[in-house]
């Protein structure tokens, strides 16, 4: 969901910031994801290829977005992924046995982490 959020920040915010961000995030998740999903074809997993319901529907609702209430939106909703990502990526490091997983998992959450301050740096959160 980040890489859609940041193609839409891209496209749709009128603020270099957040089009910054979005470029951020892009680039990021993109590689992530790239890894992530090497690494799950190493172990026979197959991911899933779409993106769930609550996504599919945040992101359908931002497409129709524009202006300062996109921007208030997306960061909002981007802030609440990466917040939900990083949960899963901490209980990931924590219960994984396998030792290039958890490198992996904790790769996946300094990104994380540090995209979260460049969200909270954009939008002024705390």
């Amino acid at each position: 969901m980040a890489m859609d959020l940041g193609r839409l920040a891209k496209q749709k915010s009128g603020n270099r910031r957040i089009r910054g961000l979005g470029s951020q995030i892009l680039r990021e998740q993109t590689a992530l994801s790239g890894r992530l999903r090497i690494k799950a074809s190493d172990l026979g997993i197959e991911l899933p290829s779409t993106e769930d319901l609550r996504g599919r529907r945040q992101i359908s609702a931002l497409e129709r977005d524009s202006g300062r209430a996109f921007d208030k939106k997306f960061l909002q909703v981007l802030f609440e992924d990466h917040r939900r990502d990083l949960a899963q990526f901490r209980k990931a490091a924590d219960n994984l046995n396998d030792s290039a997983l958890k490198v992996f998992a904790g790769t996946g959450m300094m990104i994380l982490e540090e995209e979260l301050d460049s969200i909270r740096s954009v939008s002024g959160k705390k």
